[in-house]
């Protein structure tokens, strides 16, 4: 290039100027839309944070009833109260997966 003339010197530099600017123009679109789904996927993740701190909270207190629930005496027989409370702990724990999956869009 410093062999040749100063005017094709100057073109050719122009045309390189302009190749540059328009990749970092598209560079640039590219990063503001990387910035903006990380801002709705920071958005998504705090809002299933605390959905899921609630939810904990939930199965705490179930918890703590179905350990009443087992202290209690059996009214009928303990293999009947047994059963419930494997089919309540079941049903927590299928909602529990149900909402994680809904969640996280599967």
């Amino acid at each position: 290039m410093e062999t040749q003339p100063p005017e094709v010197q100057v073109k050719i530099l122009a045309g390189r100027v302009t190749s540059l600017e328009g990749r970092v123009t598209e560079h640039g679109k590219e990063i503001d839309s990387l910035h903006d789904m990380l801002i709705r996927t920071e958005e998504r993740d705090r809002f299933r944070d605390e959905q899921l701190s609630g939810f904990g909270s939930k199965l705490d207190r179930i918890d703590g009833k179905v350990d009443l629930l087992s202290i209690q005496p059996a009214k009928d027989s303990a293999e009947k109260w047994g059963k419930a409370v494997w089919l309540i702990i079941g049903g927590v724990i299928m909602a529990a997966v149900n909402y994680m999956l809904r969640n996280i869009g599967l």
